[in-house]
């Protein structure tokens, strides 16, 4: 598993009627590239990560520790920056509260102009 899957699995129906599970790249992969599909639906990886990890510990009865999971800022779930001109990106991490609802932090990376 990982919610940032390479690839998923797709149904491919025949004229007669015969099905086939088909594994799809999401994204151009090397030799040697770590195949992987996501046991969560698309709406579960849409959420942050505090709520995948639930879903999946509910779900399935596992504890994700992917890439995605285990780096502090959620790279699904950023924002550009409003200056045209720059490249930077600001990242929103987040910290779970004991009351399991999170706490929004924003990390800015590579801004040209300082935010207040």
């Amino acid at each position: 598993h990982s919610c940032d899957p390479t690839c998923f699995w797709h149904t491919e129906w025949a004229a007669d009627g015969s099905c086939s599970c088909v594994l799809r790249s999401l994204r151009a992969l090397e030799s040697g590239d770590a195949v992987s599909v996501s046991y969560a639906g698309e709406l579960i990886l849409a959420q942050p990560t505090y709520q995948r990890r639930a879903s999946l510990r509910q779900s399935f009865s596992l504890e994700c520790s992917c890439p995605r999971c285990s780096i502090a800022a959620d790279t699904m779930r950023c924002f550009a920056c409003s200056d045209q001109s720059c490249t930077g990106v600001m990242w929103a991490t987040e910290t779970e509260a004991p009351e399991l609802s999170p706490k929004m932090q924003v990390v800015i990376t590579g801004l040209t102009n300082a935010v207040e």
